[in-house]
Parts: structure tokens; sequence; C-alpha cells
């Protein structure tokens, strides 16, 4: 039987991989729109708005196929829905969640939502690389924030990747 000692610990283990998930992915997020907005002031706007669609024509699209087929065409559609369809993809310009009362779109939906993310961090900085490399003087945080950036994602994907292997059976122990 484990003592309470091992029980706090595997809580704090697991707790601190869930934090660094979200803290690497979504600081990597708002790391590149700071340092894409300081260079390309207006021009953000059309990334988020990019993102945005595509996030909800996949939200759409999911929660249409995971309705019974007899009832597609014929349900009205309750506001929960509604709302979940316009909500939810602003959450997913920052990251992903996974929405309990959906089935199963857990694998597709990470990749689905985490290689647009991390496409769009990587052109963002090789704009942002590219537009300071114009510049005489950039300013010195410029190259280090987009380094930081194109690695702090993967770094995130892997602690959630060894969370979800190695931790999560440590969680569901106790």
């Amino acid at each position: 039987m484990a003592t309470v000692a091992s029980l706090v610990c595997r809580k704090l283990i697991v707790s601190v991989a869930l934090i660094s998930w979200r803290a690497l992915i979504v600081g990597s997020r708002i790391f590149i729109f700071v340092l894409f907005a300081s260079v390309f002031h207006n021009l953000l706007i059309v990334i988020i708005v990019f993102h945005y669609l595509l996030m909800f024509a996949l939200v759409f699209y999911h929660l249409r196929s995971s309705m019974e087929p007899s009832i597609v065409g014929t349900e009205t559609p309750s506001i929960s829905r509604i709302v979940y369809n316009i909500v939810t993809p602003f959450l997913y310009i920052f990251d992903f969640f996974r929405a309990y009362w959906l089935e199963g779109f857990t694998l597709n939906g990470y990749l689905m939502c985490y290689v647009p993310m991390y496409l769009e961090n990587v052109l963002m900085s090789g704009l942002v690389l590219w537009s300071v490399s114009t510049t005489p003087s950039p300013a010195w945080y410029i190259v280090p924030g987009c380094v930081s950036v194109i690695l702090m994602f993967p770094m995130g994907v892997l602690v959630q990747l060894a969370y979800y292997r190695y931790l999560r059976k440590l969680e569901q122990s106790y």
C-alpha cells in the first residue's frame, strides 16, 4: 500500500507535468503573437481569423459527425451546441482541449489542432526573422524569442506525450 508521502509525490509530479505541458504550448502561442504583433502590427488578426475559421470548420464537422445520422437534418441545434461551435474555436487558438461529451476525438483532435498551430508558429517566426534581418538594428530579443517559440511548442508536446504514456497511469492509481 502506498504511503501518504508517495501519493503526494505522485500528485506533485503529475501536476508539474500538466502545468508544464500547458505552459509550454500556450506560452509559445502567446510569445509568438507578441513578437509577430511587434513587427507586423495589424497582420496578427489575419492569422487569428484564419486559425479561428479553420478550427470552426473542424468543430462544426466533428459536432455534426458525432450526431446520429437519422437526426442530422431534422434536429434544431440546441443553444449549447451553437455556443460550443462559436466559443471552442477561440480556445483552440491557444490550445486544444477535449470535450468529454464528444466521443473519440482525442488523437485526431490533437493532430488537427497542433499541426496547424506549430506551422503557424514556424511561419510567424520565419516572417519575424526575415523582417528583422532587413532592419538595421533589430531588438535584441527577437531572434532568441523566435528560437524559443520554435522549441517550446514541441517540448510541450513531448511533455504531453510523456504524461499520457507514463504519468496518466500514476494519476489513475490513487
